[in-house]
């Protein structure tokens, strides 16, 4: 198991953002040339670069070599690689890629204020009873290690949000984080930011230890002078 983050500093140059913009799909081209604010198009196109150069040299081929296809909840896989899983999420300034020989779940969210509203809406009843149990400076933390926790284990089985989240639970036990939906599959928590919190879901228990962050810089360099075939 491999977890990469990247994280975004200034904004793309209009040249270099449409130079990004040839290696992505047609279909991706036409998701982010819809977004009308910039903030929200940038993280999406650089989620697709980082993906594509990290498959690209994992498994020695070039960037337009890599092909996507979705199953019918849109999660992407790689066409004749069934060995070969990932999954990437972003939030604020960060982008987090996780890649492994077994299907796996990343979730990254940015901490804010939050309703505990929410909660009670999407949580399960024994997941809001034990965020209410905690002492109120804590709840916000907590929120978002359930709430990352749930996003990654449905990204993991590859059916999104087409499955409510209160229809299962996050379960603490012998200090093991557990969900009810498949209590084989186990979760770990990455810092990688005071302000976010990350969780990585797996059949896999070798979590690496911590997670591989990607130079922006670098990773621009290598994308725009890699030609087909060619690593450096």
């Amino acid at each position: 198991m491999e977890i990469y983050a990247l994280k975004l500093n200034n904004s793309l140059s209009d040249s270099l953002f449409a130079q990004l913009l040839t290696i992505t799909s047609s279909a991706k081209r036409k998701r982010i040339n819809r977004f009308v604010n910039q903030s929200h198009a940038e993280p999406t196109l650089m989620a697709d670069v980082l993906l594509r150069f990290l498959l690209a040299r994992k498994l020695h081929i070039a960037l337009e070599d890599i092909y996507f296809q979705y199953n019918q909840y849109g999660k992407p896989f790689l066409r004749d690689r069934e060995n070969i899983h990932f999954n990437v999420s972003h939030s604020g300034n960060w982008i987090v890629c996780g890649i492994d020989h077994v299907p796996i779940g990343v979730d990254i969210e940015q901490v804010r204020p939050i309703d505990e509203g929410v909660a009670k809406r999407f949580f399960s009843t024994n997941e809001y009873v034990w965020l209410q149990s905690k002492a109120e400076a804590d709840r916000v933390h907590y929120f978002y290690l359930i709430w990352t926790m749930k996003e990654s284990i449905l990204k993991n089985i590859g059916i999104g949000l087409s499955r409510a989240t209160d229809s299962f639970s996050i379960q603490l036990k012998e200090g093991q984080y557990y969900s009810t939906l498949d209590q084989n599959l186990q979760f770990k928590q990455y810092n990688i930011d005071p302000a976010y919190v990350t969780s990585v879901c797996s059949k896999n228990k070798e979590f690496p230890p911590y997670v591989q962050v990607v130079e922006i810089d670098e990773l621009l360099q290598k994308v725009i002078r890699c030609n087909k075939g060619m690593w450096s």
